[in-house]
């Protein structure tokens, strides 16, 4: 084998040992309502300019809320769209830094 072919070799190794691994500690909170959990993830959910928009899903106060059939408004948001996803998901209320999912 050639010394340029132990390079690359090494050099692919190398590149495996510099992949990030990224991970979420979210804490959980019960709710009054023993059908729903309340998800805190330390980090913002739902930023201050989004909150409010007009035709995404229904504001409630200062968050977002929607329904399983809401598919339009489930559609404008990744995560509420992987959340319905869940089997048994009805609704999804997003603040700004939780998510409430009742079943």
């Amino acid at each position: 084998m050639s010394m340029s072919n132990n390079n690359n070799n090494n050099n692919n190794s190398f590149g495996m040992l510099n992949l990030q691994r990224r991970g979420l500690f979210i804490q959980t909170e019960d709710t009054p309502n023993p059908e729903s959990i309340k998800f805190l993830p330390g980090r913002e959910v739902l930023s201050s300019s989004l909150e409010d928009v007009e035709g995404g899903g229904e504001s409630v106060g200062t968050g977002f809320y929607a329904v399983h059939s809401d598919r339009e408004e489930i559609a404008r948001s990744p995560l509420a769209k992987r959340l319905f996803q869940i089997e048994g998901c009805k609704s999804v209320y997003f603040g700004a830094d939780f998510v409430t999912v009742t079943k």
